[in-house]
């Protein structure tokens, strides 16, 4: 899996997911921190990365066009940790895990919501 990490996103979850050795890249190294939305997702759809975001804009994008990508992992907590803050690679880890988790979707069982 590769990860395009969203600028609400410290950059350091990019060094704690390359530890453990995924490929991923802050937006901040690949593109303007005033870019959309829009531009971010093509970015992600281009180089198939999976966006990792704080934003619930990126999944409403993806179910209003309908589109079948880019992957959008959202971290949503009441504090939001930097993974660099935990005072070394192990808790940064230890955060990371406890923060955030990864599943993988099918989409014969994907479901809408009406509005």
């Amino acid at each position: 899996m590769k990860f395009l990490i969203d600028m609400n996103l410290s950059p350091r979850w990019g060094s704690v997911l390359r530890a453990e050795g995924w490929d991923s890249v802050h937006w901040s190294q690949t593109g303007h921190a005033s870019a959309s939305d829009q531009e971010v997702m093509q970015r992600a759809l281009g180089e198939h990365r999976i966006v990792l975001t704080h934003d619930l804009d990126y999944g409403a994008m993806l179910a209003a066009t309908q589109a079948v990508g880019p992957s959008v992992v959202q971290v949503r907590t009441q504090d939001l940790p930097d993974p660099g803050d935990s005072g070394g690679s192990d808790g940064a880890k230890e955060t990371r895990h406890s923060e955030v988790s990864i599943h993988r979707a099918r989409p014969e069982r994907w479901r809408v919501r009406p509005s």
